[in-house]
C-alpha cells in the first residue's frame, strides 16, 4: 500500500458533501464509491475515530460499532491480564 494511499482513493475530487450527508439523507451514494475503492480499507482504518462523515464505506455509527466490538474483543483477551487495559469508545 502506498505511503499516500489516499492519492489512490476514488473519492478525490468527488463532490465533499456526498460523504457528509445531512441527517435523514441517505449515505448510500458515498457508500456506493466505497464499494469500488481500492483504498477503502486503508481510509476506514485512518478514519476510525471520525465521528461524522462516510470513511472506508462506513458511516460515524457504524464506525462507532467497529470500535466498540474491538475493545470487547481487546479486553476479552485482557480479561486475566493485569496490564490495566480499558476500553476506549
Amino acid at each position: 500500500m502506498s505511503a499516500r494511499w489516499y492519492d489512490e482513493a476514488l473519492c478525490v475530487g468527488s463532490d465533499v458533501s456526498v460523504f457528509f450527508p445531512e441527517q435523514g439523507d441517505s449515505a448510500e451514494p458515498a457508500k456506493a464509491i466505497c464499494r469500488q475503492c481500492p483504498v477503502a480499507e486503508a481510509c476506514l482504518e485512518e478514519n476510525l475515530y471520525e465521528i461524522h462523515g462516510v470513511y472506508g464505506g462506513k458511516s460515524g455509527k457504524e464506525r462507532q460499532v467497529i470500535r466498540r466490538d474491538r475493545n470487547r474483543a481487546l479486553m476479552a483477551a485482557h480479561s486475566n491480564d493485569s496490564t490495566g487495559l480499558r476500553a476506549v469508545s
